[in-house]
């Protein structure tokens, strides 16, 4: 009886085995099928864009960093062409620049970048988008806001209603430049406004070189007002009214793909655990079927 009961157990573990097999190898077979197809890489571009403080996290890398990452493996990966899914209202200028320097590298190897904006891309989010080849999004989209934003607070009269009265030792005059102990000087307020003109010129520049509007054309457009998409496309701050999908066919375009391809994103660690319960998930199912 209980060799039966052994043997019957043997058994089922060969015919699990073999269920499982064959689910392996027809995935096996298609992952082969698709890699003979054209690729093209979708990067998501989510959230405040921003240089993390830590480049190593127990995930990987983050912000402005993992999609640095992601944008040097596709280049590497030898695809066709890059969509970056945008859906940012912004961040801070560094970040934005470590992005589109590695967008240009893509466009200098002829790859062609494609925008796709969701529910917002703003500020920063824009930045990105207008160096891609395309813009494609949403009626509804909102965009531009094509400006630089810099703010302070002063408690000074509040701290001195409390009984508070701070004493600050510094090395230099304008150490303390911003503290929410005082107000701005008003030499302090012109340093700060050059700072800000400064990096709203080289949003300025980027944009018109990016969208080919020259800087004149431009200026009316750029005062940090936002547009819908529909209004971004009769401005000519983006290009085509369309979703996820249309901007895969506008890269298929073009890069010159005809047919089907290969659409390679490149998830981070967390992402890559949580897909393997999907992917169990999907041989349970088939595994139900076949038994």
């Amino acid at each position: 009886m209980n060799r039966e009961r052994v043997l019957s157990y043997v058994l089922i573990f060969l015919l699990l085995f073999c269920a499982v097999s064959s689910v392996y190898l027809i995935r096996s077979k298609e992952r082969g099928a698709r890699i003979a197809k054209p690729k093209i890489g979708v990067v998501n571009i989510y959230g405040t864009i921003s240089v993390p403080s830590r480049t190593t996290y127990i995930f990987g890398l983050r912000g402005s960093d993992r999609v640095v990452q992601q944008l040097r493996d596709l280049r590497r990966m030898n695809v066709r062409a890059v969509v970056l899914r945008i859906n940012s209202p912004g961040g801070t200028l560094g970040a934005c620049q470590e992005i589109v320097e590695e967008i240009k590298k893509l466009k200098e190897e002829k790859i062609p970048v494609v925008a796709s904006c969701g529910d917002i891309a703003a500020s920063g989010g824009y930045y990105i988008a207008s160096v891609c080849d395309k813009i494609v999004l949403n009626p509804g989209t909102i965009t531009g806001s094509i400006g630089v934003l810099m703010g302070t607070s002063n408690f000074e009269e509040l701290l001195k209603k409390i009984g508070i009265e701070p004493e600050v030792i510094k090395s230099g005059k304008y150490k303390d430049m911003g503290s929410i102990y005082r107000a701005l000087s008003d030499e302090e307020r012109k340093l700060l406004q050059e700072l800000v003109d400064e990096t709203y010129n080289q949003f300025l520049k980027t944009v018109s070189e990016g969208r080919k509007i020259p800087v004149e054309e431009l200026l009316p457009l750029a005062q940090g007002q936002i547009f819908t998409g529909e209004q971004a496309i009769k401005y000519k701050l983006a290009d085509k009214i369309g979703n996820l999908n249309t901007s895969l066919e506008v890269a298929k375009k073009l890069a010159g793909i005809k047919g089907e391809v290969q659409i390679i994103e490149n998830p981070m660690p967390l992402e890559r655990f949580l897909g393997i319960f999907y992917d169990g998930a999907e041989v349970l199912a088939k595994l139900s079927e076949i038994l």
